[in-house]
């Protein structure tokens, strides 16, 4: 399953807009925000009787679980196929191995109303979202917005550039920013961890680097450290992957690579990639030069030669280009992402 999935549910003055991009989206938030209204609007609308006006406008098939008590999960879900399927929240078995290997293997996308992280499961910071309503004449409009947006307010005088990457990451951003000290945490999982460890360091001002397209389960961990720890300014930046911005700089390029990149979505078959960051590394084995072959364990010093650290300058954002040429500005926010 693959493409982009857009939702239109009308019921008397209610309109809930939105679209499913990725194969799996979080929606959180508080009570008495929409969430519930909406998984039940989805739910009647599946009834063979279903509540007289409720409406809803899609190109996509899709199912409302909901916990039975004669059929476990497994039962329920197991004939379900190319659908968007919409979780309800207390479903605790959602945070289980078993069910995450389902959902890697299944080709559906999943929809889950869920407060808490699922660890094991690899989605994007930019598919949490949370419902926000405004009114048009006598209707009450809900629709997703992104939880972890861009900041506006960027400091760009680090310290020290953290990467989660241990590979090929680290490796290519050891030498772009040379004039700055890059460690690496080991992996997304022990990001805080190793915050935790810096704190009677000299380190005040750290970049943090993480794969965008899988870092979704730990981003509140970060970012709420970040608030509760405001002598330490830390900056966070979430491309999708370093594969992505290898081919977003053109270091390695294809003849479809423009169409692909503009629209991931049409191109990225769920049931082969569990996530996108998935998809871009295979891409990037593919093309890669049989001369410099891309491999995430040891890197190319092609990648990293200064034609290529340019192209890849490019693609960054601007605060992070001419990151060794910095001055000190005391006036910079405490946190931010981009």
């Amino acid at each position: 399953m693959k493409g982009t999935f857009t939702f239109k549910v009308d019921y008397r003055n209610l309109t809930f807009n939105f679209k499913i991009i990725r194969n799996i989206t979080i929606l959180q938030g508080d009570s008495a925000t929409g969430k519930t209204t909406l998984i039940n609007l989805l739910a009647q609308s599946l009834l063979p009787k279903k509540r007289h006006g409720i409406s809803v406008i899609t190109n996509a098939k899709y199912y409302v679980y909901t916990e039975s008590s004669d059929r476990s999960w497994k039962e329920t879900l197991e004939n379900k196929k190319e659908m968007v399927i919409f979780f309800e929240e207390n479903n605790t078995f959602i945070h289980t191995h078993e069910f995450a290997r389902y959902v890697a293997d299944s080709g559906n996308y999943f929809v889950f109303i869920t407060r808490d992280p699922i660890k094991d499961l690899p989605y994007s910071t930019k598919e949490i979202y949370s419902i926000g309503c405004h009114y048009n004449g006598f209707k009450h409009v809900y629709e997703f917005n992104e939880v972890y947006k861009n900041f506006p307010y960027l400091d760009n005088n680090f310290d020290l550039i953290i990467t989660e990457d241990s590979k090929s990451g680290f490796q290519f951003f050891s030498k772009f920013f040379c004039n700055s000290k890059v460690e690496s945490a080991n992996g997304a999982s022990k990001f805080i961890t190793y915050l935790d460890t810096l704190s009677n360091s000299d380190a005040h001002n750290i970049l943090c680097i993480a794969d965008g397209a899988a870092f979704g389960c730990y981003i509140r961990d970060l970012v709420e450290f970040s608030m509760d720890n405001l002598d330490k300014r830390i900056t966070i930046w979430l491309p999708e992957s370093f594969e992505w911005v290898l081919l977003k700089a053109r270091v390695i390029s294809f003849d479809s690579l423009t169409q692909i990149l503009n629209n991931p979505s049409e191109y990225i078959e769920c049931r082969d990639y569990v996530s996108w960051e998935r998809f871009f590394t295979y891409l990037v084995e593919k093309y890669s030069d049989e001369k410099w072959k891309y491999t995430k364990g040891e890197l190319d010093p092609y990648y990293y030669s200064e034609k290529n650290k340019e192209k890849i300058k490019g693609t960054l954002p601007k605060e992070l280009q001419n990151i060794n040429n910095t001055t000190k500005d005391s006036e910079t926010k405490k946190m931010s992402l981009f």
